[in-house]
C-alpha cells in the first residue's frame, strides 16, 4: 500500500453509466461488451492525451477513474484543475457525460491488487461528493479552506478558470444544483469552467449537452429519462453562467469574482 499526504487527488463519475449497461444488456452480451468497451476506450484515448502529466496518476477505478498527485506542490493543482476542465470538455465532444471531483487530503492506494485498493480521508471526501451535484460538471473541494484564497485558486478564479457560487446580492447569480439532502460548506468549494475550453456558441453547447449518449443508436433513450434531463439543464445553466462572465470584465467585477480585475485580463 502507498500512502501519500496530503496530496490532490481526484475522481471521475461516468453519467447515466448504470442506464447505459441496462439498456445494452437487452441487446444480448456481445453487443453489451462491445458498447461498454467502446466507452472506455474512449476515455483511455481522452485521458492518455490529457492526463500526460507526469507527477499525476491516473488509473481506472470501478466503472469510473480516479487520479492524483505525489506530493502537495501546489503547481499540481494548477495542472490538474486544467487538465480535468479539458477532459470535461472533451468528454462531452465525444457525447459522454462525467462528473469530476478533486479535493485535497491524505491518500493511500494499491492499484496493483486485484481491483486497485484505494482508503484515506481524501477519498473518503471524494465518495461523500462523488454524486452530490446533480449535472455534468467538475467540483474543486478544499475543506482546509481558512477563508484565505490560496493565490493558485485566486489566480484560477481571476482568469475564470474556477468558478464560485454566486449569492442573489450580485448582479450575476450563479447557485450550484447540489442533490436534496447534501450538506457541505460551500465556502470550500470551486466549480471548474469546463465551457472557457469548449467555447461552443449557444446553440452548438446546448446540442452537446441535450444529444449526450446519442451515439450509441442501442442506448438513445437514456436522454428521455426525467433525471438524465434535470442534469442536461443544470449543466446547460452553469454554461450559461460561464458564457456571460468570461465576456465581460465589467461583469466578473459586478459578481465580486475579481474585484481589481482590469479590463482586457480575461482569457
Amino acid at each position: 500500500m502507498n500512502t501519500y499526504s496530503d496530496v490532490f487527488v481526484g475522481i471521475v463519475d461516468i453519467l447515466g453509466y448504470k442506464n447505459v449497461e441496462e439498456s445494452a444488456r437487452n441487446y444480448g452480451k456481445a453487443t453489451e461488451k462491445a458498447i461498454l468497451s467502446n466507452i472506455l476506450d474512449t476515455l483511455d484515448n481522452l485521458a492518455s492525451t490529457v492526463w500526460n502529466y507526469p507527477s499525476v496518476q491516473w488509473s481506472r477505478y470501478g466503472d469510473g477513474y480516479i487520479f492524483f498527485s505525489k506530493d502537495e506542490d501546489p503547481i499540481h493543482l494548477l495542472n490538474i484543475i486544467e487538465r480535468a476542465a479539458r477532459y470535461l470538455a472533451l468528454t462531452l465532444n465525444s457525447g459522454i457525460p462525467i462528473r469530476l471531483v478533486i479535493t485535497q487530503g491524505d491518500f493511500n492506494e494499491d492499484f496493483k491488487s486485484s481491483g486497485g485498493t484505494v482508503s484515506g480521508r481524501a477519498w473518503n471526501i471524494l465518495l461523500d461528493l462523488e454524486k452530490a451535484l446533480n449535472w455534468m460538471g467538475g467540483l474543486l473541494y478544499f475543506p482546509q479552506y481558512d477563508g484565505k484564497i490560496d493565490p493558485t485558486v485566486k489566480n484560477m478564479i481571476c482568469s475564470t478558470q474556477l468558478i464560485k457560487e454566486q449569492s442573489q446580492t450580485n448582479s450575476l447569480i450563479f447557485t450550484p444544483p447540489y442533490k436534496p439532502g447534501q450538506s457541505i460548506n460551500r465556502i470550500h468549494a470551486w466549480y471548474l469552467n469546463w465551457f472557457r475550453v469548449l467555447k461552443l456558441p449557444k446553440h452548438d453547447q446546448d446540442l452537446a449537452i441535450r444529444n449526450w449518449w446519442i451515439q450509441l443508436s442501442h442506448c438513445n433513450n437514456i436522454n428521455d429519462h426525467t433525471e438524465s434531463q434535470i442534469k442536461q439543464d443544470n449543466a446547460i445553466s452553469f454554461a450559461d453562467y460561464c458564457r456571460e462572465i468570461v465576456s465581460s470584465a465589467r461583469l466578473l467585477h459586478n459578481a465580486e469574482i475579481c474585484p481589481n480585475i482590469e479590463k482586457g485580463a480575461i482569457v
